[in-house]
């Protein structure tokens, strides 16, 4: 199957996984909230955010794991495959141990003395702090099996599974909003339940169909070493993202309490939602631009670097300028009632989105070429100031929205930095990427906000439901049109065109 047709179907079967997650996360969401109730909802957030804010290890390892399972696969070494499996899977099995000392020690001590909650509910607490424990140890001990299911671009498998986890989070949800013992525990017990099977269903299908995937206890110094190198450059980024969402969910609980906590909760399920659709695009093209480096290919690399970035980027602004100028009324469609600044928050994160959508699949370029030191460095010391600047700023008494804007700045000041190293090590094309990319996406999005708001302005004394309709359908025609005549370029188009009368004439005669 050429590469082509390979991403085609990879990005199918995860749009299709996408879809499915969407509709259901959503509808989870609202029945979730309205179960545990506003103050409950914020408090497991944030509860599940303290044992997550040691997960940056996790994420740093899994990123080393996939790099070299990619690395292995593409230079069709199998020994050498199963050789990085093994040792991943000792290094994760370590790294849960480790995880779990320091959530028992700091992470608990944290929870009894310095979170903000009603004191009559620290039983629920410290039993939904267990769950979450036993949770994150689970996923550490499931990445190689996930990984192994993307480098071999499996993503069928990898939706199917995805989908049983999204429906299985609904019957959680159905479950605990009629029953009469404690919700917030029931539902921690059984979030946990779930990804416990997920993760011996990720097992037993690498095992069937992936020779390497079968552990056997390996300890290989060098390459071992190899891998933690790799991951501990990219550990600076990780934890920056961790404390950019946990830390400042924590920072909020500190000076907000659990109904702002309960706001941030339910703005990251939109973007949970909404990034699926750049994860995508990132996940399909992932394993081929590590390939391409790894076969020495590095024009066609940044090629497809650079048209990943400029879709991604396109697909953002489509989903979020309709989003952005309706979200009163979707907020009230999809929870009926909401928190205080859940409508500033979702907006505030789906700028930030749409930042970093256009820079994600620099990062993949990154892992992929291994020059991770000075990218870490720059860009997740800047991105690790997110915390402090937010902290300063709201003791001296700024808004609630003030970490989400200060993510945005560092957002585009960590893009500088990974451009400028890309450059520097691998000579990666910069002038391309602001003239294709940038280039392509500023003015069409531009254009997009401007119709998007302009229909919304129109049509203000109109029904709203009418209004809503109309500010999504026209939106979504005049973005597909503006960038099939102004973001694709001729070549893409006529393929396209050649492809739709080849169908429609193969139709046409059966």
């Amino acid at each position: 199957m050429s590469d082509n047709k390979r991403i085609a179907r990879n990005t199918i079967f995860l749009y299709i996984r996408m879809v499915i997650l969407m509709c259901v996360g959503l509808y989870t969401s609202r029945v979730v909230l309205h179960a545990l109730g506003v103050d409950d909802y914020g408090l497991y957030n944030v509860v599940g955010g303290v044992v997550m804010m040691f997960s940056f290890l996790n994420a740093t390892l899994s990123s080393s794991t996939q790099r070299f399972l990619n690395i292995e696969i593409g230079q069709g070494d199998s020994g050498n495959t199963s050789r990085v499996f093994s040792n991943a899977i000792t290094l994760h099995v370590i790294l849960a141990v480790i995880i779990f000392v320091l959530a028992e020690t700091v992470g608990l001590w944290y929870v009894n003395n310095r979170l903000v909650f009603d004191a009559t509910r620290i039983t629920a607490v410290l039993w939904v702090y267990q769950f979450s424990v036993a949770t994150i140890i689970i996923q550490i001990v499931q990445l190689p099996f996930m990984a192994v299911i993307i480098a071999h671009e499996r993503m069928g498998a990898y939706a199917y599974l995805s989908i049983y986890e999204g429906v299985s989070r609904l019957a959680i949800a159905l479950i605990i909003a009629v029953a009469d013992t404690d919700r917030m525990i029931l539902y921690g017990a059984l979030m946990l339940f779930v990804q416990f099977s997920v993760a011996v269903f990720y097992n037993a299908y690498c095992q069937r169909s992936f020779s390497e995937a079968r552990f056997r206890f390996a300890y290989d110094k060098k390459l071992m070493s190899q891998m933690i190198g790799f991951s501990s450059w990219n550990a600076i980024g990780n934890l920056a993202v961790v404390c950019n969402n946990q830390g400042v969910n924590i920072l909020l609980n500190f000076f907000f309490g659990t109904v702002i906590n309960a706001a941030r909760g339910i703005s990251f399920q939109v973007f949970n939602v909404v990034y699926q659709l750049i994860n995508n695009v990132q996940l399909a093209v992932k394993p081929q631009i590590i390939n391409l480096y790894a076969a020495g290919k590095k024009n066609e690399m940044a090629s497809l670097t650079l048209n990943a970035a400029k879709i991604s980027g396109l697909l953002m602004t489509i989903v979020c300028a309709p989003l952005i100028m309706e979200i009163d009324l979707i907020l009230r469609i999809w929870l009926v009632e909401y928190p205080a600044y859940t409508p500033v928050f979702i907006t505030l994160i789906l700028v930030y989105l749409t930042v970093i959508s256009m820079t994600g699949c620099l990062y993949i370029a990154v892992h992929a070429s291994g020059y991770l030191r000075n990218v870490g460095i720059c860009g997740g010391g800047v991105n690790l100031l997110v915390l402090p600047v937010s902290y300063l700023l709201l003791r001296m008494g700024a808004s609630p929205a003030i970490p989400f804007i200060v993510n945005i700045v560092a957002a585009f000041m960590a893009t500088a930095f990974t451009l400028f190293w890309l450059h520097y090590y691998i000579k990666f094309p910069v002038l391309r990427f602001f003239t294709r990319v940038y280039g392509t996406v500023i003015p069409v999005s531009i254009a997009i906000y401007l119709f998007t708001y302009a229909i919304h302005v129109l049509m203000d004394n109109s029904n709203e439901y009418l209004r809503l309709f109309t500010v999504i359908s026209s939106s979504a025609v005049f973005s597909l049109v503006l960038c099939w005549f102004f973001a694709i370029d001729n070549n893409t188009r006529k393929k396209i065109t050649e492809t739709i009368n080849s169908k429609v004439k193969c139709y046409s005669q059966s």
